[in-house]
Order: structure tokens, then C-alpha cells, then sequence
């Protein structure tokens, strides 16, 4: 393992944060759908859970397959109020978090969001400085909340 890369338990750890503040920033938008979630993630953990929604079954029928592999309720609710990037499926393809999940975890969070008409966006961010706009004071810097939230 590489001296950069922190110990498992605390990417586990990293990870469970980085989904309850997902979650949090869903329920500034709404309340309904995230509750659910919130309380399977205090009962099992986030990475159990996320991958429990990314686990798919496979069946000889496609309709009954699409049928038991439905998005959870917090997928619903992230999508509603325009936010699928805050999903569990965007979270785990996040590269920060693909080494959590097996490649059909990952192969099934790809599928869901594209079959909701999520892109995925670019990992590379790219910041320009720029000066004051037609005189009116001067450019403020993005904190990094403010910058991911754009993303």
C-alpha cells in the first residue's frame, strides 16, 4: 500500500463522511427519502450499505431483472432535486472511492446513472483566476465547498 494512501478502516471512515455529507447537502433541498438512508448508514455503515444498493441480481428475464435492481429511495430523492452526483453511485465511482467496490458494483452504479441520464463529469478541475467584471469590485476565490458543489 502506498505511504499516501490512509490505512482501510480510515477509508472506510473517509468514505462514511463523505456520504453523510452528501446526504446532508440532499436534505437542504428536501427531507423526504433521506431519512431511510440516514438510518440504515447508523445501524450498518455507509460502505455496507452503498454496496448492499450496488449488489444486482441476476435473472433470466430482463424486465424482472430491472424489476428487483431498483435504485434506492435516496436515489430517487438526489435525482429529484437534481442532484444524482450526490448519489450513492456517483460517490462510488468517485475515483477517491472505486477501490471500495468490486468492479460489478462499480459496472451497476455506471448503468444506474447513465440510465437516469447522469454524465459523468470529469475528474480534472480547472480553476481560472479572473480579475474584476466590468469594474464592479473584486473577484472572490471559491472555498473548496463551493467549488465541489459546482462540479
Amino acid at each position: 500500500m502506498p505511504d499516501d494512501t490512509p490505512a482501510y478502516p480510515e477509508r472506510i471512515a473517509a468514505f462514511q463522511d463523505r456520504v453523510l455529507a452528501a446526504l446532508a447537502e440532499v436534505q437542504r433541498y428536501t427531507r423526504a427519502g433521506v431519512q431511510p438512508t440516514l438510518e440504515r448508514i447508523q445501524r450498518s455503515g455507509a460502505l455496507r450499505v452503498a454496496k448492499d444498493h450496488l449488489t444486482t441480481i441476476d435473472t433470466d428475464s430482463t424486465e424482472y431483472s430491472r424489476f428487483l435492481n431498483q435504485p434506492c429511495q435516496y436515489f430517487w430523492t438526489a435525482k429529484r432535486v437534481g442532484r444524482l452526483d450526490l448519489s450513492l453511485e456517483a460517490i462510488a465511482l468517485d475515483p477517491a472511492w472505486r477501490s471500495l467496490f468490486t468492479d460489478r458494483e462499480l459496472a451497476a452504479a455506471e448503468q444506474r446513472l447513465r440510465e437516469h441520464g447522469q454524465r459523468r463529469k470529469s475528474s480534472r478541475l480547472i480553476i481560472l483566476r479572473c480579475g474584476p467584471i466590468f469594474g464592479h469590485g473584486q473577484a472572490q476565490p471559491l472555498t473548496k465547498i463551493q467549488i465541489a458543489s459546482k462540479l
